[in-house]
């Protein structure tokens, strides 16, 4: 489960906070009181990033986000401005709290309503409010919605969501048909996927989270869903100062074939420049020199692809702390024995990535009865392979693909793309959103699983958090690297010589 002192922040589906919004009217805050609070943190924050608020078009649909929005209008209409108010949908719809807050905005007569996006007159407006759908959007946006959201977007005006853009779903960001492009986007309470995750992520814009008095509950009935970034690297253990090579633990990578030896050598270096005491390398024959001449510091052992015997291996599996392998080694049959070898002797710790992933496809149920803290790292296509399901429907639902690998495999999955999801067999996720396209290049993923191994060999106790660790420092030396170069020009190598915690 989710270590105590961890700092990040809740992640929130949209069922949970229709609950605590319920629970907390029914301790005796009223909606009303609810409503005019989310207007006023929306009005906040426009005014905090000094929007212009003089021509103002609030967009109106027919729940309580709607209400919401109807809310801001009035706010602004006390502050002498003078909006205008598109009502979308049909009246009877109208939930009471949504009809009750435009019949006090009318008795202002201090705005201006439309009841068709043909009667606005867009000259001179400044700004745009979206408040026609909330957290509970669950099928496509059509017919009149969507000609609305489509009227927005071309508007060339600031946009400022309620709670989440009109068109994205809450717990996965997919975007139902169409959706509002943001500026910004005022939510409520807490986080949630849909502004986290990708597409819905690049409609957000900005999110500002305001505390309007829903109790959230403490306790979930399945799976906590936390967010972590960088200030939660505080939780890498500290170096004991009296410790030497052996106590600062000993990591063997199996990594490299007879083409490629680069993976090995970028695993092993970001591996060691974490803080590990000792990294033998396991790899090709062929590997020998060049890896000896890039890296002098590691201990290495080879095999050949042609008279390879599990003797050799063994002493490795012996002498070590954790296990690194798959970058790298292929999908021949000796690694496919290599792999089968070390799942059948070995009982440390173990981190599985790229090849050893591969080589596992459609059949990770193979880990479940591996004794020791078991981590692994695949990509979106990786994944697909380990799970049988195509990349189009894990990237539209990677929280539940991430859990669904986790309890089937029995380890910790770390799905990367461009928000990273991090998934133990409980159910619990981390989700960290700060990596950038500076890490879309070849070799990243060697160093991500070199910090791992390192990570976990560090805190052996906590697999689940030493991988979303591993994840946050990863993205953190990314955008270190692109400070000194650019996003385009940096290398998986840069990374490495930014590990410094």
């Amino acid at each position: 489960m989710i270590q105590e002192g961890i700092i990040m922040e809740q992640i929130w589906t949209a069922a949970e906070l229709k609950e605590a919004d319920a629970k907390t009217m029914q301790m005796g805050l009223a909606s009303a009181v609810l409503m005019e609070r989310a207007a006023l943190a929306v009005l906040d924050v426009m005014c905090e990033e000094k929007l212009d608020l003089m021509g103002t078009v609030v967009v109106c649909g027919t729940g309580n986000n709607g209400g919401d929005g109807i809310a801001v209008a009035r706010l602004l209409a006390e502050q002498g401005y003078h909006p205008t108010v598109l009502t979308a949908g049909d009246s009877t719809h109208y939930t009471e709290e949504r009809k009750h807050q435009e019949e006090i905005l009318r008795m202002y007569s201090a705005a201006d309503f439309c009841a068709s996006v043909k009667d606005v007159d867009w000259n001179g407006k400044t700004l745009v409010v979206d408040a026609l759908f909330g957290i509970g959007l669950s099928r496509a946006v059509r017919d009149e919605y969507r000609e609305l959201i489509e009227q927005i977007n071309a508007s060339g005006l600031p946009v400022i969501s309620i709670d989440i853009p009109s068109g994205i779903h809450t717990d996965t960001g997919a975007v139902l048909g169409c959706a509002v492009k943001a500026d910004h986007t005022v939510s409520f309470s807490g986080e949630k996927a849909g502004t986290l995750l990708y597409p819905g992520k690049n409609y957000a814009g900005r999110v500002h989270v305001r505390k309007i008095g829903i109790r959230m509950p403490e306790v979930r009935e399945y799976g906590q869903f936390l967010r972590i970034d960088e200030q939660d690297l505080a939780l890498i253990p500290e170096r004991d100062e009296s410790g030497n090579k052996g106590t600062f633990g000993k990591v063997l990578i199996i990594a490299g074939s007879r083409t490629i030896c680069g993976a090995a050598i970028l695993a092993a270096k970001a591996c060691l420049r974490c803080g590990t005491g000792m990294v033998r390398i396991y790899t090709d024959e062929a590997n020998r020199v060049p890896v000896a001449a890039a890296f002098p510091e590691a201990l290495l052992d080879t095999y050949s692809e042609t008279d390879w015997s599990a003797e050799k291996l063994d002493a490795a599996i012996a002498w070590c702390d954790t296990i690194l392998i798959g970058p790298g080694i292929g999908t021949g049959v000796t690694a496919g024995k290599i792999l089968d070898h070390v799942l059948d002797q070995a009982s440390v710790p173990l981190v599985l990535d790229a090849d050893a992933l591969n080589l596992l496809q459609g059949r990770p149920e193979r880990l479940r009865n591996y004794p020791g803290n078991c981590i692994l790292t695949p990509h979106v296509m990786e994944m697909s392979r380990l799970s049988g399901s195509s990349c189009e429907e894990i990237k539209s639902d990677p929280k539940s693909a991430s859990q669904e690998m986790a309890a089937r495999s029995g380890a910790c999955v770390v799905l990367k793309d461009a928000v990273t999801l991090i998934a133990e067999p409980s159910g619990d996720v981390y989700l960290y959103s700060g990596g950038g396209s500076e890490l879309a290049t070849a070799g990243s993923g060697d160093v991500l699983a070199g910090i791992t191994a390192a990570l976990l060999t560090l805190d052996p106790a906590h697999g689940f958090r030493s991988a979303a660790l591993a994840v946050c420092l990863h993205g953190y030396c990314g955008k270190k690297a692109a400070e000194d170069l650019s996003k385009s020009a940096v290398i998986a190598g840069d990374l490495i010589g930014h590990l410094a915690f």
